[in-house]
């Protein structure tokens, strides 16, 4: 059974190769993308992608569900109100939008 974790950054490089084995392995669940309202992984950052694969490789039985809520690494006026968006009843996005 894998345990679920919600990664809150700034989203997920799917494209980089290190995470061909987990995608294989069914552990990456979900990305929304809630700065532009899109299910398209992207990370423009880096931070995210690193968080999300460190995860992966320290907690071997995890799936994760990866949140866009930062455009970079610093917090902004709007960071609070994206990070509200994730709250329960909302996590519908990340699991809807399933690799």
């Amino acid at each position: 059974m894998l345990v679920k974790v919600a990664i809150l950054d700034t989203g997920i490089d799917l494209n980089h190769p290190v995470f061909k084995d987990f995608i294989a392995r069914d552990q990456i669940g979900g990305f929304y993308d809630f700065i532009n309202e899109s299910s398209i992984p992207v990370d423009d950052n880096g931070h995210g992608t690193h968080v999300s694969h460190l995860l992966l490789k320290t907690a071997p039985y995890s799936r994760i569900y990866v949140a866009r809520v930062f455009e970079d690494t610093e917090a902004d006026d709007g960071t609070a109100l994206l990070v509200a968006k994730v709250r329960p009843g909302r996590q519908e996005h990340l699991t809807q939008h399933v690799f």
